[in-house]
């Protein structure tokens, strides 16, 4: 059975009501993300720090306030070759 027919079956399912997710205990809210840990590596794109330029937001004092943890911004710029 390819992907395709997986994804028709599993929608079949659900319109039918036939299909259920599983249930999560609500206790283990946020418990996925234990691992992480400040200083978080925040990875921004210069569509983000545009917008941060036209609002007047502070880039990094933003981040902090956001997450109220120390943040390091690593910014990374997407080029246009001119290839089509």
């Amino acid at each position: 059975m390819n992907n395709y027919d997986r994804i028709f079956r599993m929608k079949r399912l659900m319109r039918l009501g036939h299909y259920r997710r599983p249930q999560v205990a609500s206790s283990l809210f946020l418990t996925h993300n234990a691992a992480l840990a400040p200083p978080y590596r925040v990875l921004i794109d210069t569509n983000f720090i545009n917008f941060s330029l036209q609002n007047k937001l502070e880039l990094i004092q933003g981040m902090m306030d956001c997450l109220y943890a120390k943040c390091k911004a690593l910014a990374f710029v997407l080029m246009n070759d001119g290839f089509k």
